[in-house]
């Protein structure tokens, strides 16, 4: 029934295409579906007034990029469908995010819910890696005390997790808002700790 209803607000949608961003709610929480100027489709998260979102938080994906984007002095969280041919996926994709938004009541708990949607997600159709090498389990369980010892003291539990993006094998073991964090370990008996 939910599907069904998600399909008649998109033809609804394209039937009235114009060429500046359409936007129309769904039945969640600043959650809404429509068209931007080029005609694609989008998943829009009404974030108000966040001028300011650390976009490496969210995951890049090639056929629905994620973007923070102004729009009637309003800011969005904004998933782009690039590949039409694709409508069914992302209409699934949207379908799991509104299940997920029943409980949601605050601006702070739809970020936390979209951001761990976004990157659950991405780790479920990440290819397949080798298993890690001595030296990698290492670095993890550097990276993990790291999280226990120091971030998660410092944050709530999602927002501390989301700072860690060493998972991801990005340049950088976790991203904060005045800088970044690598993590190195070794295996020697000296502790030599090296802050730069």
């Amino acid at each position: 029934l939910m599907m069904q209803h998600l399909k008649n607000k998109w033809e609804s949608i394209e039937s009235s295409q114009t060429s500046s961003y359409i936007l129309e709610p769904l039945d969640a929480l600043n959650l809404f579906i429509g068209l931007n100027p080029k005609g694609n489709r989008i998943l829009a998260l009404d974030i108000k007034d966040q001028s300011e979102v650390d976009m490496d938080l969210y995951p890049s994906w090639n056929g629905a990029p994620v973007e923070h984007q102004k729009i009637d002095n309003c800011y969005y969280i904004i998933i782009t469908l690039l590949d039409e041919s694709q409508k069914n996926i992302f209409d699934d994709l949207i379908h799991n995010l509104i299940l997920r938004f029943t409980s949601v009541v605050s601006i702070n708990d739809a970020l936390d819910i979209y951001s761990v949607w976004l990157l659950e997600y991405q780790i479920f159709f990440k290819k397949d890696k080798l298993p890690l090498n001595k030296s990698a389990q290492r670095g993890l369980i550097g990276e993990l005390l790291f999280l226990r010892n120091h971030v998660f003291t410092l944050a709530d539990p999602i927002p501390a997790l989301q700072t860690w993006r060493g998972h991801d094998r990005k340049n950088h073991d976790f991203s904060f808002v005045n800088g970044n964090v690598e993590i190195k370990t070794t295996i020697s008996k000296e502790k030599a700790p090296i802050f730069k």
